[in-house]
């Protein structure tokens, strides 16, 4: 691998980047599913989104060809289709901040997942900031005090763990060799959308209302939410061991949280206010740790 794909200030503009995109993707869709069946609108995101992503393969002269398909199908069997398609119809149910944070209980599954399966330490110094995020996604959580349906709650917390065992299958592909991260994007995400693309035309709903937001929520879901950030989440999971990678995710939620309390008006409470602080906090840890190694490396000569 480039020894230039491990320069901290790359990926922290990588995780910045994509949680935006999906932090505030929360909002789009929960405004987009107004005018659109969830199912459909989840079918449609994700096929075009893979061929979007094939394009920019292409035209970047990419190999096309995929590797070690039966396990990019089981990524996208979990992530695309399992994952996506349960939060989408969680949102449709319940409320965006809310389904947004029971979707990223997934940095701590996949911290349970890659120690044992992946073999992966984590140094005693970051557990200062998983257990920060912990407490911060308890207080962003509010297990005493949870709203909206619990068929709701349910889709999306199974969501978050199907995602992390997706994750932990792409991490075992890629030590299996090298491969183009975005010809690996857009297949599992293409795979994964063909039971979704089924799932929509065998299940009635009713018909697409369509209009300017629809539109521009049709679109940023396409080439950002479903292209852009799922490249740059797999970029992150192919220079970050998965458990670090999954907790650098965290940023996500509290975006999505914050823009659907300003435009949704889904108000915080004091103990939600709080859970951001500590899971903000645990970021800039794991971000000046990350950069303080990379720094070593560079003394040491090991770039």
């Amino acid at each position: 691998m480039d020894p230039s794909v491990r320069n901290p200030h790359r990926a922290l503009s990588a995780l910045l980047a994509m949680s935006f995109i999906w932090g505030y993707s929360w909002v789009v869709v929960k405004e987009a599913l107004r005018f659109i069946d969830p199912l459909d609108f989840v079918a449609v995101r994700t096929f075009m989104g893979a061929m979007c992503m094939l394009a920019l393969a292409k035209a970047s002269g990419a190999n096309l060809r995929p590797k070690e398909l039966p396990l990019t199908f089981l990524v996208g069997l979990f992530s695309t289709t399992g994952s996506m398609g349960l939060s989408t119809l969680a949102l449709a149910a319940g409320t965006a901040g809310k389904t947004a944070i029971l979707l990223y209980t997934m940095p701590f599954w996949t911290l349970l997942f890659a120690v044992p399966i992946l073999g992966e330490r984590i140094r005693a110094v970051y557990w200062i900031s998983i257990v920060m995020a912990l407490a911060g996604m308890v207080g962003l959580l509010e297990p005493w005090n949870l709203q909206g349906s619990l068929i709701s709650k349910l889709l999306a917390a199974t969501a978050g763990m199907l995602w992390a065992v997706s994750t932990i299958i792409a991490k075992m592909i890629q030590r299996r060799g090298e491969y183009d991260t975005m010809t690996f994007s857009a297949w599992q995400m293409l795979l994964g959308s063909l039971p979704l693309c089924v799932l929509a035309i065998v299940v009635p709903s009713p018909s697409i209302s369509w209009s300017g937001y629809f539109v521009f929520a049709l679109l940023y879901n396409v080439l950002l939410a479903g292209s852009v950030a799922v490249f740059l989440w797999y970029y992150l999971l192919r220079i970050l061991p998965a458990g670090l990678a999954g907790m650098a995710t965290l940023a996500t939620p509290v975006i999505g949280l914050l823009a659907s309390s300003i435009q949704l008006h889904e108000r915080l409470s004091f103990s939600e206010s709080w859970g951001i602080v500590l899971i903000v906090s645990a970021l800039g840890l794991i971000a000046g740790l990350q950069i303080g190694e990379y720094r070593r490396r560079q003394k040491g000569g090991c770039r």
